[in-house]
Order: structure tokens, then sequence, then C-alpha cells
């Protein structure tokens, strides 16, 4: 999916930084020797241009903000001295890389650290200025249609709290949360009380949808928001429904109580069990949300996720032993 970093938003060959701070670090001949060797090469290149004086300091060369303490190597930089005009790979190294390391910054100064990813078992540093910021906007809303919360892998989506601000979420191999590159643009000076309660929804949210488009069984007491609450959030009612986030479909029923029962684990159990064993006999028939299953001659049923289920019971049959049973 697409995404835009365009208009007022950030870009990686535009994005100018101009404070006393950084005009003395941009100064400091160390640092722009450091980091222009990158693989021994000795011929500058033109990689970032940070502000009008920066260019006019030197001119064709990879110019970054980075002191001793930062402790970046010129290895480190070798993914972004070829991605430096590249806003999108860089934007999925950082969200979508192999591991997440943790970056740093200076509260309230964040333009003077960096983030970090794994790539090959090799750790690469970006700088916070040269990441850009994703325009949440254009991106499509975290929304189930007819209870169906279809997500694509390694894709970004908009979620709007109650506030009615919006957030960009990412989707990764079944697990749904804040784009990481996101949190750098944060304003630490404009951040407010809303923000901190939209955290604080956004966190329960996404740990309920994560564990559901993983297929794991959770407890509402793990969150501070219930998975009946959550799932309506993103379109999701009482009934039937269908998480799929790059990892497989799950199947699941919200039930009036909020409780969610796991389909696929329990379509398994019916699918896999000999009935006949069980005490029941060839040709009973089962009821399961609303269709008819007949035992056969091997003591088995065969239930489908996809044959269109029309209620939230399932009814087994009489037996010798007892009068029936619902779960």
């Amino acid at each position: 999916m697409p995404i835009d970093i365009s208009d007022n938003y950030i870009h990686t060959n535009n994005y100018n930084i101009h404070s006393p701070k950084a005009s003395k670090l941009l100064s400091t001949y160390g640092a722009i020797k450091l980091l222009s060797e990158i693989d021994g090469n000795k011929q500058s290149r033109d990689i970032l241009t940070i502000s009008k004086e920066a260019r006019n300091l030197i001119n064709k060369t990879l110019v970054v903000l980075a002191d001793n303490a930062a402790n970046i190597k010129p290895h480190e930089l070798i993914f972004y001295s070829k991605n430096y005009a590249n806003g999108e790979a860089i934007l999925e190294a950082l969200n979508f890389g192999e591991a997440d390391y943790s970056g740093g910054y200076i509260s309230g100064r964040k333009e003077f650290g960096f983030m970090a990813f794994c790539l090959n078992g090799e750790r690469q540093v970006i700088p916070n200025y040269a990441i850009p910021k994703i325009n949440e906007n254009s991106l499509q809303e975290v929304c189930a249609e007819d209870n169906v919360l279809r997500l694509e892998n390694r894709s970004y989506y908009a979620y709007t709290a109650e506030s009615g601000k919006r957030y960009v979420w990412r989707v990764k191999d079944g697990h749904i949360g804040s784009a990481r590159t996101e949190y750098i643009h944060n304003n630490d000076e404009a951040h407010t009380m809303q923000d901190t309660h939209d955290s604080r929804e956004m966190l329960s949210i996404k740990g309920v949808l994560s564990q559901l488009a993983q297929g794991c069984a959770f407890w509402s007491s793990d969150y501070n928001i219930t998975a009946k609450e959550a799932l309506k959030r993103v379109g999701i009612t009482e009934g039937h429904f269908t998480v799929d986030a790059g990892a497989g479909e799950h199947h699941y029923i919200l039930k009036e109580s909020g409780n969610v029962d796991d389909v696929d684990n329990i379509l398994d159990h019916l699918n896999t069990r000999d009935w006949i064993d069980a005490g029941y006999r060839q040709g009973q028939i089962f009821k399961v949300y609303g269709n008819e299953y007949t035992i056969d001659e091997k003591g088995h049923i065969f239930v489908s996720p996809d044959d269109g289920f029309k209620d939230t019971e399932v009814v087994y049959p009489k037996r010798s032993a007892d009068m029936g049973a619902c779960l």
C-alpha cells in the first residue's frame, strides 16, 4: 500500500534543521570526517542537505549529526548512505526490519538522535532528522467490513482515537502496533493529557487485535478495555467475525456477554474426534452454528469455517448416556 510522505511532511532530501547546537555539531570537522569515510572511501558524497549553513560549510559532503556519545560506527551507516533519498526504504527498514534496536535521542531534541535496525545480522543506524513522517490522512482506516477485519501484511493504516485524532499503525505478521518511526515526530512540548489517554486506549485495542490476529487466546483482564469494546472500535459486532493481519485467517464468535469463542479450535475438535468412539452413532446429526452435519461411517463430521453459519451455538445429537449437549 503506497504511503504519502509528501506536501508538508518530512522528506529525506529537504528536511532542514537549524539550531545553534545543530550548527555547532555540523561544523565539527571530526564528525564530518568520520561519517564521510564510509567503506574507506575518502571521496566525499552529497548525501543529505541539512541547512543553508551546512551547505555553505562544505559542498558535496556527507553531512550527518553525530557525536562520540552516540557511538556510531561508519559501517553502521552503509544502508543510510545508499538510501538517504529513498524515504520508503528507510520507513520499511525501521518499521518492518529484522529486529528492533533502541535508538537514542535527547528528550525534547530528538533531531540529535537516531533509530537503528538489524540488517542481515548487522546493526544499521538512521539519523532521526532523516526519517520521513507518514501522512496519516492518506491511509486507510483500520475498519472491518461485514465483520471481517482484513489488514494487508507489512502495511500502514490509520486509527482514529475517541478524541478524533488519527494515528499511524503498522501491520506485520499478525502484530498490529504503532509505526515505530512516528514516535520521533511527536513534539514533547506539545504532548497533552489527551495524547496520553489516546496512547492508553490504543495500547489495549492493539493488544486485543494482535492476539486475535495471531490466533491466541487471551483474558479480558489482560487489557484496560474489554474485547467487546475493542472490537466495536474497529467495526466488529456480535456474532461470527474474521481477523486476518498477515498471519492467516482466524475465525471467532463475539458473544453478547463479551466473551470470544475461538471457532478454529472448536471446528478442529469437531472434525478430528471419532464420534462413534465417543458414544454416538453413524447417521446422527450435529447442528453446528445453524448447519447440519452427519456422522459418517468412520465417526467423523466435516465443518468448514466458510460454510456460512447462521447462529452461534453447537448442538450435539442425543446418545444413550445423556439427552444432548450444547457447546
